[in-house]
Protein backbone atom coordinates (compact mmCIF):
# COMPACT_ATOMS: atom_id res chain seq x y z
CA UNK A 1 0.00 0.00 0.00
CA UNK A 2 1.17 3.20 -0.88
CA UNK A 3 0.79 6.38 1.10
CA UNK A 4 -1.53 7.89 -1.90
CA UNK A 5 -3.92 4.82 -1.23
CA UNK A 6 -3.86 5.10 2.43
CA UNK A 7 -7.79 6.66 3.45
CA UNK A 8 -8.62 8.82 6.39
CA UNK A 9 -9.29 6.48 9.65
CA UNK A 10 -6.87 4.06 8.38
CA UNK A 11 -4.26 2.40 10.63
CA UNK A 12 -0.60 1.99 9.23
CA UNK A 13 1.78 0.10 11.65
CA UNK A 14 5.29 0.56 11.46
CA UNK A 15 7.27 -2.20 11.95
CA UNK A 16 10.87 -2.15 10.91
CA UNK A 17 13.29 -3.98 12.18
CA UNK A 18 15.78 -2.83 14.92
CA UNK A 19 13.07 -0.78 16.13
CA UNK A 20 12.78 -0.82 19.74
CA UNK A 21 9.27 -1.25 21.34
CA UNK A 22 7.88 -0.74 24.85
CA UNK A 23 7.27 -4.49 25.79
CA UNK A 24 10.93 -5.52 24.39
CA UNK A 25 12.60 -2.71 26.31
CA UNK A 26 10.68 -3.97 29.37
CA UNK A 27 11.44 -7.54 29.03
CA UNK A 28 14.99 -6.91 28.55
CA UNK A 29 15.66 -4.10 31.79
CA UNK A 30 13.19 -6.86 33.87
CA UNK A 31 15.68 -9.32 32.86
CA UNK A 32 18.90 -7.13 33.17
CA UNK A 33 17.41 -6.24 36.81
CA UNK A 34 17.25 -9.72 37.51
CA UNK A 35 20.28 -10.46 36.86
CA UNK A 36 21.51 -7.57 38.80
CA UNK A 37 19.45 -9.00 41.99
CA UNK A 38 21.10 -12.28 41.43
CA UNK A 39 24.61 -10.73 40.90
CA UNK A 40 23.96 -8.53 44.11
CA UNK A 41 22.35 -11.60 46.21
CA UNK A 42 26.04 -13.99 45.54
CA UNK A 43 28.09 -11.94 43.53
CA UNK A 44 28.47 -14.09 40.60
CA UNK A 45 26.39 -14.06 37.70
CA UNK A 46 26.65 -16.99 35.20
CA UNK A 47 26.91 -15.94 31.79
CA UNK A 48 24.14 -17.93 30.63
CA UNK A 49 21.33 -15.60 28.92
CA UNK A 50 23.45 -12.66 29.80
CA UNK A 51 24.77 -12.20 25.86
CA UNK A 52 21.10 -11.96 25.28
CA UNK A 53 19.91 -9.53 28.03
CA UNK A 54 23.33 -7.04 27.39
CA UNK A 55 24.95 -6.12 23.67
CA UNK A 56 28.16 -7.53 25.07
CA UNK A 57 27.99 -10.05 27.67
CA UNK A 58 29.60 -9.97 31.29
CA UNK A 59 32.16 -7.24 28.98
CA UNK A 60 29.13 -4.52 28.64
CA UNK A 61 29.64 -1.23 30.23
CA UNK A 62 26.59 -1.28 32.01
CA UNK A 63 26.77 -4.51 33.06
CA UNK A 64 30.05 -3.98 34.38
CA UNK A 65 29.41 -0.58 35.71
CA UNK A 66 26.53 -1.94 37.94
CA UNK A 67 28.76 -4.76 39.02
CA UNK A 68 31.43 -2.91 40.20
CA UNK A 69 29.31 -0.44 41.99
CA UNK A 70 27.39 -3.66 43.45
CA UNK A 71 30.93 -4.80 44.90
CA UNK A 72 32.34 -1.28 45.69
CA UNK A 73 29.19 -1.15 47.98
CA UNK A 74 29.65 -4.39 49.74
CA UNK A 75 32.52 -6.93 49.56
CA UNK A 76 34.97 -3.90 48.07
CA UNK A 77 33.51 -1.04 50.90
CA UNK A 78 35.90 0.79 52.98
CA UNK A 79 34.50 1.47 56.42
CA UNK A 80 30.72 0.12 56.35
CA UNK A 81 29.79 -2.11 53.88
CA UNK A 82 26.08 -2.58 52.54
CA UNK A 83 24.36 -6.09 54.43
CA UNK A 84 22.22 -6.82 51.09
CA UNK A 85 21.43 -5.04 48.05
CA UNK A 86 18.44 -5.53 46.17
CA UNK A 87 16.35 -4.25 42.89
CA UNK A 88 13.39 -2.92 42.30
CA UNK A 89 10.90 -4.17 39.58
CA UNK A 90 10.90 -1.88 36.76
CA UNK A 91 8.16 -0.99 34.16
CA UNK A 92 9.04 1.16 31.16
CA UNK A 93 6.41 3.85 30.82
CA UNK A 94 8.47 5.05 27.47
CA UNK A 95 10.87 4.67 24.43
CA UNK A 96 11.80 7.66 22.13
CA UNK A 97 14.23 6.76 19.55
CA UNK A 98 16.97 9.02 19.75
CA UNK A 99 19.54 8.35 16.58
CA UNK A 100 19.68 5.35 13.96
CA UNK A 101 20.02 2.69 16.75
CA UNK A 102 19.82 4.56 19.93
CA UNK A 103 16.96 4.96 22.82
CA UNK A 104 15.92 6.91 25.47
CA UNK A 105 14.21 4.49 27.65
CA UNK A 106 12.22 5.89 30.69
CA UNK A 107 11.67 3.39 33.27
CA UNK A 108 9.65 3.31 36.74
CA UNK A 109 10.25 1.32 39.59
CA UNK A 110 7.92 -0.81 40.90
Amino acid sequence: MSIKKISEGQTVTLDADGVLDRDTADRLLTAAYGKFDSYASNHNTTSDGVSVIFLNGTDDIMYKDVTADIDRNTTGAKNRAADSISFSDVDVTEVVQTAEKTFKVTITAV
